[in-house]
């Protein structure tokens, strides 16, 4: 992500929303939820990513999640957080949510 670390960006709370994908007999895989990868696509913020925003936000995300976790990012002047929450804002207008 350009540079900026992934751990600064999702939020601690986001094991919450950890999505199993596999459960065997001794291994069970998960992955980020929704919020999570669209933080993580925002701050990519490439012309690719803007399909991807726009599907996982038709699947009914917390998008309040993702509008707060930006806002926090901005106000420790994580780089880059202005431009992927531009980014969102964007994308949410267009398809007319309010986050």
């Amino acid at each position: 992500l350009s540079g900026v670390l992934i751990d600064k960006i999702i939020s601690k709370d986001y094991a919450d929303r950890l999505v199993l994908i596999y459960k065997g007999k001794h291994l069970e895989l998960c992955a980020l939820g929704k919020e999570e990868l669209i933080l993580m696509k925002c701050f990519a913020g490439r012309e690719k990513d803007i399909p991807h925003v726009r599907a996982l936000i038709k699947k009914n995300p917390d998008l309040k999640i993702v509008d707060k976790r930006l806002e926090e990012l901005m106000n420790k002047r994580i780089p880059q957080a202005s431009k992927a929450a531009d980014f969102f804002d964007d994308i949410c207008s267009q398809l007319g949510v309010a986050p």
